[in-house]
Order: C-alpha cells, then structure tokens, then sequence
C-alpha cells in the first residue's frame, strides 16, 4: 500500500470516529416540556433587547404587548425550532457572492424542571462554502484558504417569566 492510500485511509478513520462521536442532540429539555401539565401560558421575552408580554395557548401566540418590538413574539415550541437550527446555513451566499455562508451557532440554557429555554444565544458566523466556485476562486486570487473575514453577528433571546395559565 502506498504512502498516500495509508493518509488517505488514516484521515477516513479519523473522520468516522469524529463523526461517531458527535452523537445525537440533547432532547431531554424538550421531553419535560413536552411533559407539561398546562397547555396555555404567559411569558415575558427579550428578543434584542426588546421586551414583551407573550400569550401562547397550545403552541401558537394569540397576543403579544407591546406590539412595536421589530421581532415577532414567539413561542417555546419556535424557540425549540430555533435551537435545532443549530449548524445550519442562516444566510446562503452571503457578503456579495457565494463564497461563504451564514451559519447558525446556537447555544441554550433550559429550566430545570419544565426544560424549556431559559436564554438563547445565537451567532451567525462567515463559514467559506468549498462547494462553490466562488469560494475557490477567492482563495487562488487572496492567496488563502481564511476568505471569510467578516464580523459575526450574535445576539440573545432571554425568557425572563413563564406562568401557567
């Protein structure tokens, strides 16, 4: 077997184990909540830096005070989508070209007892998107492989109350 089969294999392996390792995502937060014993609540939510009452029966929201925060209110059950977006692409083909995406790096902290999120924050960060010419046609011309130099974005979504109703 030559050298470059042997590397090719080695680095095969590694992948295989890093990817056995990532294992599948915490649903515990969103069984308690499932768990539930109320269907319908009010809860105060901060989405940047906007305050606002939210009313939620099932899981959809039937009022939201005030109604001049430049976010829609939302529900646990959309906060819990959210955080699964964790990884995904926010903004494909962002900056000008298709170069680099967007993606979505999300991190929550969940109430001990009823699981649902308790403070959110979520980063877009400039990821190069190797599956596009764009992207190689910016690192030939740029001379490196670090072609998304952009700022990050993050900002923090807080539940501050949950009551029952």
């Amino acid at each position: 077997m030559t050298r470059r089969w042997r590397v090719i294999l080695g680095m095969a392996a590694v992948l295989a184990g890093l990817v056995a390792c990532a294992g599948p995502a915490d649903d515990a937060p969103r069984d308690r909540w499932a768990a539930r014993t109320f269907a319908s609540y009010e809860m105060t939510l901060v989405d940047l830096r906007c305050r606002m009452q939210v009313s939620v029966e099932g899981a959809r929201v039937v009022r939201t005070v005030p109604h001049t925060c430049p976010q829609p209110s939302r529900s646990i059950d959309e906060l819990f989508a959210l955080i699964e977006r964790d990884g995904s692409i926010g903004i494909a083909c962002a900056h000008g070209d298709c170069a680099c995406h967007d993606v979505y790096h999300i991190d929550a902290r969940h109430h001990p007892t009823l699981g649902y999120p308790l403070h959110i924050t979520l980063r877009l960060t400039p990821t190069p998107n190797w599956w596009h010419p764009d992207a190689w046609r910016r690192a030939l011309t740029r001379r490196t492989l670090a072609i998304c130099n952009y700022v990050e974005g993050a900002k923090q979504i807080v539940v501050e109350s949950l009551t029952p109703r």
